[in-house]
């Protein structure tokens, strides 16, 4: 299987790159998102499925919202549709929260009937992903 490493791939409102084992990946959201935003982000989360043999071999998945702001309900809708697409393939997620209370609620509601961790630090996070700390359960 190639490795993906070498594979971060930045945008203007979201960057995929390698975690720090491979089996990790860290997603990091930023500003407003239309519906061509999630076009492109789901474009790349196929080209990065499809560069690994077309199974992501990812375990933990860390989502860094601490740059995101309020998303319209349409963009949520589609967002928990691509983590859906997902479910049987990843083991678990992080989630870095926002500092706006909406942007927070917005994010624990479509988490909520997935395996996740919240994280208020970037240093709690960072020490999840690389296998340092176990999950939580819900």
């Amino acid at each position: 299987m190639p490795s993906l490493q070498g594979l971060a791939m930045p945008q203007n409102n979201f960057e995929i790159m390698p975690g720090p084992n491979q089996r990790s990946l860290r997603i990091t959201f930023r500003g407003f998102w239309t519906d061509e935003t999630v076009d492109r982000y789901h474009q790349h989360l196929r080209e990065r499925a499809s560069a690994a043999g077309g199974v992501t071999q990812t375990k933990r998945v860390l989502l860094d919202l601490k740059h995101c702001v309020v998303q319209s309900q349409q963009v949520m809708d589609r967002i928990d549709a691509i983590l859906e697409s997902y479910r049987s393939q990843i083991e678990h997620y992080g989630v870095v929260l926002p500092e706006a209370r909406l942007s927070r609620l917005q994010m624990t509601r479509i988490m909520a009937d997935r395996p996740v961790t919240f994280f208020e630090t970037e240093e709690q996070a960072a020490d999840w992903l690389a296998g340092n700390v176990a999950p939580r359960q819900p």
